[in-house]
C-alpha cells in the first residue's frame, strides 16, 4: 500500500525544499533592503518639517500600507526563520532533517502571521481613514 520514497525520489524532495527555502531567503533579503531604502526615504521627510512629517505618517497609517506591513513582517519571520535553519543545518544538523526543518520554519512563520493578521485585522478595515 504506501511505502516510504525511493532514495533517489528522496534526495530529489529534499533537495527541492532545500532549493525553494533558498529561493524565499533570497526573494525575502531583497525585499528587505528594499524596505529598509523605502524607510530610510521615508524618515527623510521628516528634515522638510513636522507637517510634512505628520502628513506622511497619516497615509502610512492608511489600511494599504497596514496590509504592506503585514507584508513586511511576513519577510521578516521568514528570513529569521529560515535563517536560524540554515544555522542549524551548518552546525551539524543532518541534511536529513533539512526537510523537517524547512515545514516547521514554514509553520512558525504561518503561526506568527495568523497572529499578527488577527492583530491588525481592525485596522485594515476601519473607517474613516
Amino acid at each position: 500500500m504506501f511505502h516510504s520514497p525511493s532514495p533517489v525520489r528522496r534526495r530529489w524532495i529534499q533537495g527541492r525544499i532545500g532549493w525553494w527555502a533558498w529561493l524565499g531567503l533570497r526573494i525575502s533579503g531583497v525585499a528587505l533592503v528594499l524596505y529598509l531604502l523605502a524607510h530610510i526615504a521615508v524618515i527623510s521627510t521628516s528634515l522638510r518639517g513636522p507637517d510634512a512629517f505628520d502628513r506622511l505618517l497619516k497615509l502610512l497609517q492608511s489600511p494599504p500600507f497596514v496590509v504592506a506591513d503585514l507584508f513586511l513582517l511576513l519577510a521578516v519571520l521568514y528570513h529569521g526563520v529560515m535563517g536560524l535553519r540554515v544555522m542549524l543545518l551548518e552546525a551539524g544538523v543532518s541534511l536529513r532533517h533539512q526537510e523537517r526543518l524547512f515545514w516547521a520554519g514554514l509553520g512558525i512563520t504561518a503561526l506568527a502571521m495568523a497572529g499578527a493578521t488577527w492583530a491588525v485585522w481592525p485596522l485594515i478595515f476601519r473607517k474613516g481613514v
